[in-house]
């Protein structure tokens, strides 16, 4: 008898990256091909005006891997919101049991990846990143949120914004069922709803390979 393969849901919003896309799906599938996961890979296009759909699309054609592209055609709703609205497709899928939150413009290799995916078992994993390097802009702004996140919880958090991680469907369920669907900081919520709800949590410290073509910030003012 062959027992089916474990369901994983990769959560990825996007405004406007045709320069890393096409990396970060191959990525996925270099996953899939070596890892014992079924994966659902949904995308949530911000109105991108560049080329970042037709990389999508060729890459559903050409490739093996299941992607979910949820389009948005009527305003930028920004990262965050667009990362709720991901949250909210997943939630209503019934065949999950991990999901893994991430950013469009992430620099891991297959095998780093494969790390994180092996603690899939040991509770929500949150990423923590070499602080600066996406840039000076978006690491001043991590500092500054670990500053709020501590006057507002009197609790020190490395990266308290950080886009990776792995969730059990129980666990994501639990949290995301819990956050504002009109924020636009859902990893902030993310966190505080682990202190809160008192959820085991583990920190996988990840090394970026720099490549893509990323400023720190691509989502304007969002």
């Amino acid at each position: 008898m062959t027992l089916e393969k474990q369901t994983l849901a990769v959560l990825i919003p996007f405004y406007n990256e045709q320069s890393n896309l096409k990396h970060t799906l191959q990525l996925i599938s270099d996953v899939e091909k070596k890892e014992d996961f079924k994966i659902y890979t949904i995308l949530h296009d911000d109105n991108s005006t560049d080329n970042s759909i037709e990389i999508v699309e060729g890459f559903k054609k050409n490739s093996e891997i299941n992607i979910i592209l949820i389009n948005n055609s009527n305003e930028n709703l920004g990262h965050g919101k667009s990362l709720i609205r991901l949250s909210q497709e997943c939630l209503n899928m019934n065949n999950i049991d991990f999901v893994l939150t991430m950013d469009s413009d992430i620099k891991l290799d297959s095998g780093e990846l494969l790390s994180l995916l092996s603690l899939k078992n040991e509770g929500l994993i949150i990423g923590k990143r070499n602080r600066f390097n996406d840039g000076f802009f978006r690491g001043g702004i991590t500092i500054l949120l670990e500053v709020l996140f501590f006057i507002t919880l009197f609790r020190i958090w490395r990266d308290v914004n950080c886009p990776l991680r792995l969730y059990t469907f129980g666990n994501f369920n639990k949290i995301w069922s819990e956050i504002p669907s009109e924020t636009t900081i859902p990893n902030i919520f993310s966190t505080k709803e682990v202190l809160k709800q008192n959820i085991k949590v583990g920190r996988y410290k990840y090394k970026e390979n720099l490549v893509g073509n990323n400023q720190g910030v691509t989502w304007g003012n969002k």
